[in-house]
C-alpha cells in the first residue's frame, strides 16, 4: 500500500502487527537490492510500532545496507527569492522550509544543488473537492445551541454556538496521529477562551489550536477510550446573514493523503 510518505505491506484488515513486521523484512530486502521503494518502507516501521512484534534485526539490517549506498558530499542548495540569495547547508539531517505566495511563485529561483537533495512541495487549496476519503477514517460535525443543547443551523445573534466533531480511526489506519481541522464560517468566531462565558467542558482533546476561522486537533490512533470522545469548541455569533461552513477535514500528519473529508453545511444568523 502506498500511501506518501510510506510503503507498507498490508495484510488482513486488522493484522497490523504481521503488516509490521513484514514491512521491515521487505524493508531490509529493498535495501539489499538497492530498491528505490527501501526508504518509504523503512520510514513506516520507524514511525510505527507493534506491542508483540520485535524489529530490531530487520532494522539492523536495512541501516547495514543502506549504509554502502550513502554519498560521500554533504548537501546544500542555494537559491534566490525576492531579489535575494540564499545559501543553505542540508547536512546531519538539516532541512529548509521556503514559503512562497502563489503570486510570487515565478520569482524563486534554484540556482546551485550540492549532493542528494530531495524537494517537497505543498499547495493550499480546497481538501473537499477532488479526495478520495481514507476507508480507516470517519468524521462528522454538528452544531449546537450551547445553552440548551438543542442541535440546529439557524442562530440567533446572541447566541453561544457549540460545534461538535465526532471521529474514528481505525488501527489499520496507515498514520499514528491525524490533524482534525474545522473552519468556522464568517458569521461565527471561534473562542479560543470560552471558560470566560461559563463554559466548562471544552476539553475532549490534549492539543487544541485556533488560527482565525480556523480550528486544528491533534488526535491519535492508540488513544484508549474507543470510540474516542467528540472534539468540541465553541463560537460566538459575530454577524447575520446565511454563511457556508467548509467540511472538516481530518488528514494524517505524516501521510498526507490518508484524508477524509465532509460536505459543506449552511448556517444561518439571523439578525
Amino acid at each position: 500500500e502506498r500511501k506518501d510518505p510510506y510503503i507498507r505491506v498490508k495484510v488482513k484488515k486488522n493484522d497490523t502487527d504481521t503488516s509490521y513486521r513484514q514491512t521491515a523484512l521487505v524493508a531490509a530486502y529493498a535495501a539489499r537490492i538497492n530498491s528505490p521503494d527501501a526508504s518509504k518502507l523503512f520510514a513506516f516501521v520507524q514511525n510505527n510500532y507493534s506491542k508483540t512484534q520485535y524489529v530490531g534485526v530487520e532494522k539492523a539490517l536495512y541501516l547495514s545496507e543502506m549504509v554502502d549506498n550513502l554519498p560521500d558530499t554533504n548537501a546544500s542548495v542555494s537559491y534566490t527569492m525576492g531579489g535575494k540569495a540564499y545559501d543553505v547547508e542540508l547536512s546531519n539531517g538539516f532541512s529548509e522550509v521556503v514559503k512562497v505566495p502563489s503570486i510570487n511563485i515565478n520569482d524563486l529561483k534554484i540556482t546551485k544543488v550540492t549532493g542528494d537533495v530531495s524537494v517537497l512541495s505543498m499547495f493550499t487549496g480546497s481538501y473537499t473537492e477532488n479526495v478520495k476519503n481514507d476507508s480507516g477514517l470517519t468524521l462528522s460535525r454538528k452544531y449546537y445551541d450551547a445553552a440548551t443543547g438543542k442541535e440546529k443551523t439557524t442562530f440567533a445573534a446572541d447566541d453561544l454556538v457549540k460545534v461538535e466533531i465526532t471521529y474514528t480511526i481505525d488501527k489499520s489506519a496507515i498514520d499514528n496521529t491525524y490533524e482534525i481541522s474545522d473552519y468556522a464560517p464568517a458569521g461565527l468566531k471561534p473562542l479560543d477562551n470560552p471558560w470566560s462565558y461559563g463554559v466548562r467542558d471544552a476539553l475532549g482533546c490534549w492539543y487544541r489550536q485556533f488560527d482565525g476561522q480556523k480550528v486544528t486537533f491533534v488526535v491519535g490512533k492508540y488513544d484508549e477510550k474507543y470510540p474516542p470522545k467528540p472534539l468540541v469548541y465553541y463560537a460566538r455569533v459575530a454577524s447575520p446573514g446565511e454563511y457556508i461552513a467548509e467540511g472538516s477535514i481530518a488528514q494524517g500528519s505524516m501521510v498526507k493523503s490518508s484524508i477524509v473529508t465532509i460536505k459543506d453545511a449552511k448556517i444561518v444568523i439571523e439578525p
